[in-house]
C-alpha cells in the first residue's frame, strides 16, 4: 500500500533533482552574494507579495504599485544573472502549479459529481 506522506517526501526529491531548481538553488546562492543585488530582489519580492495578498483579500491594486513594481523588475531584469534567476523561478513555479493541479484533480472529480 502506498501513503499519500511517502510520496510527497518522494516527489520533494525528485523535484530537488530537478534542472530548474537546481539553476533556481546556484542562481540564488550566486546573486545572493551581492548585498546590492539581494536588497533589491528583496524589494521587489515585498512589492510584488504585497500585490498578491491584496489580490487574494480582494482589495484594488493601484496603478503606481504597479508601475513601481515593474520598474523594479525591469531594472531587475537589466542585469543578465538577475534576469537568470527571476526567469527560472519562474519555470520552477509554472512547475509547482502543474503540480498542484495535478494534486487536486482527485478533489474536482469528487466535486464534479456532486
Amino acid at each position: 500500500m502506498s501513503y499519500p506522506y511517502d510520496k510527497a517526501y518522494e516527489l520533494a526529491r525528485v523535484i530537488e533533482e530537478n534542472e530548474n531548481y537546481k539553476t533556481v538553488k546556484e542562481l540564488t546562492i550566486k546573486v545572493m552574494s551581492n548585498p546590492e543585488q539581494m536588497k533589491l530582489i528583496e524589494e521587489f519580492r515585498r512589492k510584488q507579495f504585497g500585490m498578491q495578498e491584496k489580490q487574494l483579500k480582494g482589495l484594488p491594486i493601484e496603478q503606481h504599485e504597479l508601475e513601481e513594481t515593474n520598474q523594479l523588475y525591469k531594472n531587475l531584469s537589466a542585469n543578465p544573472e538577475i534576469k537568470k534567476l527571476l526567469d527560472a523561478e519562474e519555470r520552477l513555479s509554472m512547475l509547482f502549479v502543474d503540480i498542484n493541479r495535478i494534486l487536486t484533480e482527485p478533489l474536482d472529480k469528487i466535486y464534479k459529481k456532486s
